[in-house]
């Protein structure tokens, strides 16, 4: 009997807890349909032709985890350029970053990244987020569409 009062006990500590908040519930991870660039360094690359643009985004272990496509030759009329994501997902705790790379056969170059955000900046910001951040190349900005 006190085995079965132990549990139920227990049981309805455990509710209260949650009820309270005082017990987490797994992390959710957040999807999003576009990213905005609004502002990018655009190098010419080292044989002199217009930067190939390639944006991803990366966990802060530099892992990506989106890439969009490689938009060839831009030119800052460009801006602001839209990637679609088709819903990628970040973690809802997790830091992540907006990364601008100029791709050559040869191998990708860092532009350069926004600062962190996290999918519950996201769902917080409702419907988008503004990022920044500055490189080796100069200050971008980004916009994260829900």
């Amino acid at each position: 009997m006190r085995r079965l009062f132990a549990c139920v006990l227990g049981a309805l500590v455990l509710s209260a807890c949650d009820f309270a908040g005082l017990v987490e519930s797994s992390p959710e991870p957040v999807a999003f349909t576009r990213i905005v660039l609004t502002a990018a360094p655009l190098p010419d690359d080292e044989d002199g032709s217009p930067t190939d643009l390639y944006v991803e985004i990366q966990d802060a272990g530099g892992a990506a985890v989106y890439r969009g496509a490689i938009e060839e030759d831009v030119s800052p009329s460009i801006f602001p350029y839209t990637v679609v994501t088709d819903g990628a997902i970040v973690g809802e705790r997790q830091s992540h970053y907006v990364v601008v790379l100029d791709y050559d056969p040869s191998g990708y170059r860092y532009i350069g990244r926004t600062g962190p955000f996290t999918g519950d900046a996201l769902r917080a910001a409702e419907d988008s987020l503004v990022v920044q951040g500055d490189g080796p190349e100069g200050f971008i900005e980004a916009t994260i569409i829900l």
